[in-house]
């Protein structure tokens, strides 16, 4: 075999082939399991659509107010989108019409300052019917809402025990 020099260089030529064919391999299966530039612009409108909810539910509205069941017109001052979309629930819930309500309008003027997409702001209660805020309109129900949510809606949610039940405020971001 020492005088075999083509069999010495076959051998050679069948190792080097298969580390070259390992280096293959790792680079297909590390491209292969990289996720993609689809997959972190979907995290990333994630993350941003939670960072938004967070930022519009914990920002201040200066005035606002409501007319109450008797009539009076009542002004709130300095209070959170969140405090407003529970409060709105609660009230509606003993009675206070919809249409009494101009929380919905200044929430609106807020996020269309905010958001950079289309959104659409949900809040949920056991004991009374979904409050539905769009970029432009209010939604009559969820297969209103449903109808407008593009394929690529992202969602971020928050819930929470209240007087009035389990609430849930989400909010959707779409283009």
């Amino acid at each position: 075999m020492r005088g075999n020099k083509r069999g010495v260089f076959t051998l050679y030529e069948a190792a080097l082939f298969f580390v070259f064919l390992i280096i293959a391999s790792s680079i297909i299966s590390a491209y292969a399991s990289y996720p993609g530039e689809d997959f972190n612009t979907r995290k990333n409108f994630s993350r941003y659509c939670e960072e938004s909810r967070k930022a519009l539910l914990g920002a201040t509205i200066e005035e606002t107010g409501y007319i109450s069941k008797e009539g009076q017109e009542v002004i709130r001052r300095d209070v959170t989108v969140r405090m407003l979309l529970l409060e709105q629930i609660y009230l509606e819930g003993i009675g206070v019409p919809r249409e009494n309500f101009s929380y919905q309008h200044d929430i609106r003027i807020l996020a269309n300052r905010h958001f950079r997409y289309n959104w659409i702001l949900r809040a949920s209660s056991d004991g009374t019917p979904d409050l539905i805020i769009g970029r432009n309109e209010l939604f009559d129900s969820v297969d209103d809402m449903q109808d407008r949510l593009s394929g690529n809606a992202t969602s971020s949610t928050w819930s929470d025990e209240g007087f009035e039940g389990r609430v849930e405020i989400t909010l959707y971001l779409f283009e």
